[in-house]
């Protein structure tokens, strides 16, 4: 398979066809993992295109694809996840407008830090690091007790707690971020250990 080859290369990221509108994974097949090394980066697709010169292809109007674009990065940002959108600079010419909507957006909310646009190979690396995190979750009386250990560090990590059960920690090492349903608490530099108490409501 060819995600075996790429590991004996040293390739650890690669755009795929599979698991299409997903986000990055390590590829399964007939039910066991092809390799632990190699992070698939499946595509977001518009409907039954994977690419801007298909939708050209088949006449999309730029408005739609335009609408595609930001839908995504909206998705992207309400899920808290990574998408890769696939193209090739030679297909922009088509929808110049709409990918400079979709580039401008991007910017926007990366100066407002909402947003991370990055190469495949630094999300690859965040996921290897995060798959090193041991972690314990313990119930006591109704408070909760967590437990998190990375070897190289927790930075960037999150951790997301139902508001509807826990109260906010009123301090710590990590930025705290919230929405209607969870708090979001995401590790900053210099951790590899954390233990954190959360009060029932």
């Amino acid at each position: 398979m060819m995600t075996n080859i790429l590991e004996g290369m040293n390739i650890g990221v690669y755009y795929y066809t599979g698991d299409t509108g997903s986000s990055p994974n390590r590829t399964f097949f007939d039910g066991k993992m092809v390799s632990d090394k190699v992070i698939a980066f499946p595509v977001m697709p518009f409907g039954s295109y994977a690419a801007i010169d298909e939708m050209g292809r088949d006449k999309k109007r730029s408005d739609e694809v335009k609408k595609w674009f930001i839908d995504t990065v909206d998705y992207v940002l309400k899920n808290r996840t990574v998408r890769l959108v696939y193209s090739h600079p030679r297909d922009v010419e088509q929808y110049k407008d709409a990918v400079k909507s979709f580039l401008d957006y991007v910017e926007r909310l990366q100066k407002e830090e909402k947003i991370q646009m990055r190469a495949m190979s630094y999300f690859a690396d965040f996921m290897h690091r995060f798959l090193k995190t041991k972690y314990t979750f313990e119930v006591d009386g109704g408070s909760l007790r967590v437990f998190l250990d990375n070897p190289e560090t927790l930075e960037g990590i999150t951790l997301a707690i139902p508001r509807n059960r826990y109260k906010m920690p009123s301090h710590g090492d990590f930025l705290i971020q919230q929405d209607d349903d969870y708090y979001y608490l995401t590790f900053r530099e210099g951790i590899n250990e954390k233990t954190i108490y959360f009060d029932a409501i």
